[in-house]
């Protein structure tokens, strides 16, 4: 099944990318509506504003939430941003080297790395500051998000439910400061217990948005296994080289067979 899948996700890799690609493009309809915007705030990056009507397709509303966004930054200037980013842990949130299958860029969270000792909010400053540098406001490029459930030795491991603070104050950070940037959310593994608190966490979450979430079963106990669904979305060298071992679930057949060979070779020679 899974390869089947595999293969269906590869004739489709194409018209994907293409649609990730072309999102850039303004149509007629926008264009006057976005001419407006760019009128009350020359300064802007004419990308940006497009990704804030798009939103809304309300001018109205895009101009009032770009606003509000404008004042919320003159509030949190960057440097309280970088601030907050050194008060979390250095791996919660970073973007990847590689991209995922469909084209667009990767940013990694490992979620049991979240702990209680930096507020909610502080968190949501410290995920700015990693947005900020990573993202460019003269296009409307899309990222695919990877949020790894999974708890590791020497994280903090909270549970899933200590965490939902944070979920609600990054949903809002999202839609209010970086519309229409998210193209997909993946969030894996998933065991059972968990995918039952997801029916609460979409509730404070935005349809556009929970319609782009793809939950992957599994269990997300220490050391346990990567999703091998996860491989409809990403590769394993398309991620950062110190967590490609907790994914090695993601190798190539080929690469597990030689793997597998040289194994069989070590162990004949000793």
């Amino acid at each position: 099944m899974f390869a089947a899948m595999s293969r269906t996700l590869v004739g489709e890799k194409a018209s994907a990318k293409s649609v990730v690609e072309s999102g850039s493009a303004e149509c007629n309809t926008e264009t006057a509506d976005v001419d407006a915007m760019q009128a009350r705030f020359p300064n802007a990056a004419r990308a940006e504003l497009l990704r804030f009507y798009r939103a809304t397709r309300d001018v109205k509303k895009a101009i009032a939430m770009f606003t509000a966004h404008e004042a919320f930054l003159v509030a949190h200037p960057l440097e309280e941003l970088a601030a907050a980013r050194q008060k979390i842990p250095e791996f919660f949130i970073r973007p990847c080297p590689g991209k995922a299958l469909d084209g667009t860029p990767i940013v990694l969270v490992q979620g049991a790395r979240y702990d209680k000792a930096t507020s909610p909010e502080e968190y949501v400053l410290a995920v700015m500051d990693e947005l900020e540098r990573s993202l460019c406001r003269d296009d409307t490029t899309q990222w695919t998000v990877l949020l790894d459930s999974r708890c590791q030795e020497g994280w903090a491991n909270l549970a899933a439910t200590e965490m939902l603070p944070f979920f609600k104050a990054l949903n809002t950070m999202a839609t209010e400061h970086y519309p229409e940037r998210i193209h997909r959310v993946v969030i894996y593994p998933m065991p059972s217990v968990v995918s039952r608190l997801w029916y609460v966490v979409k509730q404070f979450i935005d349809t556009a948005t929970r319609k782009k979430v793809v939950l992957l079963s599994g269990p997300s106990e220490e050391g346990g296994p990567c999703p091998k669904e996860l491989g409809l979305y990403v590769t394993l060298d398309a991620l950062p080289s110190d967590a490609q071992d907790i994914h090695k679930e993601l190798r190539s057949e080929n690469e597990a067979q030689l793997d597998a060979v040289s194994e069989t070779a070590v162990a004949l020679e000793t």
